[in-house]
């Protein structure tokens, strides 16, 4: 009997998990579709991008549950958020390509969309799988990546974030580590969800996802949106 139920805990969360990988790809996938026809053509904004995650985010965080509960700190009533970055690449000559701007957002301590922090994601960020660079093979900016001299493409990476400032007050013991914060805030009972972010104890990074496409003509270009 015993053996039966920790075998039922470790299906339970491989479940789990499978669906945490689900869920960040369906949000990719929902951007990137409301993306393409959020603005009939016209370019898009740093608000039509916090409005399309948002949005897409509600698969996961019905409600008001992706933002933070008191509006004045980090603390989530799922004890984790999201992390979002879009990155914007051209393909150059010779089969190489380069990361021209990329943008992340998350929930932070808003109450709403457009509170949510948006900011420049840095060359190779620890904190994304999606790798910039400038005259590189697209395969180094991430692995499935194809693209031809002149095209555009838009890669929208999902990760869900948890660290010890985003556990609700009943979920937080000082004492835990990352991965006892990671099994509470992600209902696992045997499995660690794997962390692919280890530069310091407290915060980790879980299940990103990455869809690819070429956004219609018109509604991005070389520079970042305006804000």
């Amino acid at each position: 009997m015993p053996i039966l139920i920790i075998l039922l805990f470790y299906i339970n969360d491989l479940v789990k998990i499978k669906r945490y990988y689900s869920q960040t790809e369906f949000v990719g996938q929902q951007i990137a579709n409301i993306i393409q026809n959020i603005s009939k053509g016209q370019p898009v904004t740093i608000p039509h991008l916090k409005y399309a995650i948002s949005l897409a985010l509600l698969s996961v965080y019905p409600g008001k549950t992706m933002y933070s509960i008191t509006g004045t700190d980090n603390r989530h009533e799922l004890s984790h958020d999201s992390y979002v970055v879009i990155h914007y690449v051209k393909g150059l000559s010779g089969g190489k390509a380069s990361v021209l701007w990329n943008r992340f957002f998350y929930q932070a301590s808003c109450v709403t969309p457009l509170g949510l922090t948006d900011g420049y994601a840095g060359l190779n960020s620890a904190y994304t799988v999606v790798k910039a660079g400038t005259d590189v093979e697209p395969s180094t900016i991430y692995p499935t990546l194809k693209i031809k001299e002149g095209e555009v493409k838009i890669i929208v990476e999902v990760q869900f974030v948890n660290d010890a400032s985003r556990m609700k007050l009943s979920d937080y013991v000082p004492s835990d580590d990352q991965p006892t914060r990671a099994k509470k805030a992600f209902g696992c009972r045997l499995i660690t969800p794997k962390n692919f972010f280890n530069l310091h104890e407290r915060q980790g990074k879980y299940f990103p996802s990455v869809v690819i496409f070429t956004p219609k003509k018109g509604l991005f270009t070389d520079t970042r949106p305006p804000s």
